[in-house]
């Protein structure tokens, strides 16, 4: 799955994984609201998101033309709106992925977060129906993140 949406989602990955600086270093209430949401096709699920996000529906589109030929058991709303949270616009910061995680990371997301739960409804029912895999993950950066981390403690991430 992962290597099929690499393959068709356009991504930077140069500054994709840069954004660590943002994070908040502590944990957050959990997220609610969203389970008991029906599921929604892609383009119901980013509907309420017109307003904050630039050329949505044309990224809908790609996104969806992108994941016709799939191989796995997702339907094309699923696996479209995975390959939408991978794509970056022209200005990062316009990327929905990048609006989405400053969201989420925001001292006022219990009053930003409804917009969102639509979207999230689709998404984690797609990252649940994934089969978990355990192993090592790395996450490189360019930048010294030592000083941030004391040795020893663990941190959200």
């Amino acid at each position: 799955m992962a290597t099929l949406l690499r393959e068709q989602c356009d991504m930077n990955t140069k500054q994709r994984y840069s954004d660590i600086d943002g994070e908040p270093m502590r944990l957050f209430d959990p997220i609610e609201g969203y389970q008991k949401l029906p599921l929604l096709s892609l383009e119901e699920s980013v509907e309420p998101l017109s307003d904050l996000i630039d050329d949505l529906p044309r990224r809908v589109w790609m996104a969806k033309e992108n994941c016709q030929e799939r191989r796995d058991s997702l339907t094309e709303d699923e696996a479209a709106a995975i390959c939408l949270y991978t794509m970056e616009w022209k200005s990062r910061h316009r990327s929905l992925y990048y609006q989405l995680n400053e969201t989420l990371r925001s001292k006022e997301r219990a009053q930003l977060i409804n917009v969102w739960l639509p979207y999230l409804k689709l998404v984690l029912t797609v990252l649940y129906k994934l089969p978990s895999v355990k192993q090592l993950v790395w996450r490189g950066t360019k930048v010294d993140l030592s000083g941030s981390y004391k040795r020893g403690k663990k941190y959200p991430w």
